[in-house]
């Protein structure tokens, strides 16, 4: 199977990224990390690559400049709904403090999806915890197929979850292939339009 452009939103690292795991089935593709440090690696590990373009910026419903917090390999955009708030047992009613946070975190440009999706991706894959749902509901291209970060670590995160299978399953996708890392507590899942 071939695609002929595909875009991974949370691309993380060379050794995390999707796409780059399968470029060759790509005629171009378009990778975004709004981690400097990971989005750097990708630079760096994809420099022969001529149909890969990487940008330095995160995407979400809205545009503008926000808050990113880095929290070991993971960055979570604020005013997202985030897996910050979801992964803490602290007394601030389930998230951290501002005060801690703002050590972590860095400005960083927000594009929104409408703005960026020209409608001529095929295949998309979306790993940016916690902004999942946002992203999607307002994609404007509805790509032949489509993957998807899931977290189960607690109750909250599988009802998140479970609110993006209703919606992509509401566009018309089904479920055609999981992964999951037996020592994790997230499933890559891939649809494929019907």
């Amino acid at each position: 199977m071939k695609f002929n452009n595909g875009l991974e939103i949370g691309a993380s690292d060379a050794a995390g990224s999707f796409i780059l795991k399968h470029y060759p089935i790509f005629e171009k593709a378009t990778l975004i990390e709004p981690n400097i440090i990971l989005f750097r690696d990708l630079m760096e590990k994809t420099s022969n690559l001529k149909n890969i373009t990487i940008q330095n910026f995160a995407i979400s419903d809205y545009s503008g400049t926000e808050k990113l917090y880095h929290i070991g390999r993971s960055s979570f955009l604020k005013n997202s709904y985030s897996f910050i708030n979801l992964m803490s047992k602290s007394p601030w009613q389930g998230s951290l403090p501002e005060h801690y946070l703002s050590k972590l975190s860095l400005p960083i440009e927000v594009v929104d999806i409408k703005s960026f999706d020209h409608n001529d991706f095929d295949f998309i894959s979306v790993s940016c915890n916690g902004s999942e749902l946002s992203i999607i509901k307002n994609l404007i291209t509805k790509p032949k197929f489509l993957r998807c970060t899931f977290h189960f670590q607690n109750a909250e995160q599988c009802k998140y979850s479970q609110s993006i299978f209703s919606l992509l399953n509401e566009y018309s996708y089904e479920a055609i292939n999981s992964i999951q890392n037996e020592t994790s507590t997230f499933k890559d899942i891939i649809f494929k339009k019907i």
